[in-house]
């Protein structure tokens, strides 16, 4: 059986206007569709669009849906069953906590090299345990500890009290080690769960997949900031609103694009196009005739940009053509 296409989706709230956008991606991250919704919209609402838009305007047939804690639950895990699509998502601490307590996953399930459980119902569990994570998860906590005066504003009372000593006029952070050791034994670990068996995708196509979730995330950085600065505030009307961030996408799509091209360069692609902003033309006219506009030769590096990306550099162009223009009449 052939790997099943993976679609990606997530969502986003920009600036004081909200609008909240829904992005699918293919498997090596190329945006497929793009579409914007109210800003009180949540994740999972957003679903429900991208399910039929893949099934019924895309006419797929085997596709998996891959989606973090927020967005794909179990309506919409039911949902994907009824067009017959499969799914990849994470479950969140409580969730993993819950399947400990009824021991289908134990502690020492969570290493670093992934493990999986399997279920007499076809459910599947890959785990890990990311060490990276958890040292972060470990500083984060000691830098909080350091701020005493915001103990109970930082939710550090479960695991530590102070103990004032009046006569020596003394406070000590006293932290109870068994509670924290109780609260810190998930820390960098993580759980997955699919409908794929095991046939369709081995657990670590099922990992690798999740983790193109930050292909998605790189997409709305992109498209936030920088030369696209994807906002709600640029225009007011609902259907100019839409017809932005789709013009958005499609830049995206022109950015990830020249990316690929000019991979073996020492430079963003933003670097790129603002180098090619210099290229400019020289208005000729000879003796009356029509004017045309000469193309100088480039610069090396503007030339070697629009040779990886194929584009003939012509010597002439039609004079109706406007671009950054040097005038000069020649006789």
């Amino acid at each position: 059986m052939n790997s099943p296409l993976s679609v990606t989706t997530a969502r986003r709230n920009n600036g004081k206007m909200q609008i909240v956008v829904g992005l699918l991606c293919s498997q090596d991250g190329t945006p497929v569709a793009i579409e914007v919704f109210e800003g009180n919209t949540n994740d999972t609402q957003t679903m429900h669009n991208q399910i039929r838009k893949t099934s019924e305007q895309f006419h797929a047939k085997k596709v998996v849906f891959v989606g973090d804690r927020g967005m794909i639950k179990s309506p919409q895990q039911k949902e994907l069953f009824e067009v017959n699509f499969d799914f990849i998502t994470a479950l969140t601490k409580k969730q993993i906590e819950k399947l400990m307590e009824q021991n289908v996953l134990q502690l020492s399930l969570f290493d670093e090299e992934l493990s999986e459980v399997i279920l007499d119902n076809g459910k599947r569990y890959i785990l890990k345990r990311n060490p990276r994570r958890t040292d972060e998860i470990n500083k984060n906590r000691q830098s909080k500890i350091l701020k005493l005066n915001k103990l109970r504003r930082m939710n550090l009372q479960s695991w530590n009290h102070l103990e004032i000593d009046e006569k020596l006029r003394t406070i000590r952070l006293v932290t109870d080690q068994e509670k924290l050791q109780e609260i810190s034994k998930l820390d960098g670990c993580y759980c997955l769960m699919t409908s794929l068996n095991v046939d369709e995708l081995d657990k670590e196509s099922v990992h690798a997949r999740y983790k193109d979730l930050a292909m998605v995330e790189e997409a709305f950085r992109t498209c936030k900031t920088g030369q696209l600065n994807l906002r709600p505030i640029y225009v007011r009307k609902q259907n100019r609103t839409r017809g932005h961030v789709f013009v958005v996408m499609l830049s995206y799509l022109l950015i990830q694009t020249l990316r690929e091209y000019w991979n073996t360069l020492d430079m963003t692609v933003e670097e790129g196009i603002e180098l090619l902003k210099t290229l400019c033309t020289v208005e000729i006219q000879r003796d009356g005739n029509i004017p045309a506009l000469y193309v100088p030769k480039p610069h090396k590096e503007i030339e070697q940009l629009l040779t990886l990306v194929n584009i003939p550099i012509p010597e002439i162009l039609p004079a109706k053509i406007k671009s950054n223009q040097i005038k000069s009449n020649q006789n």
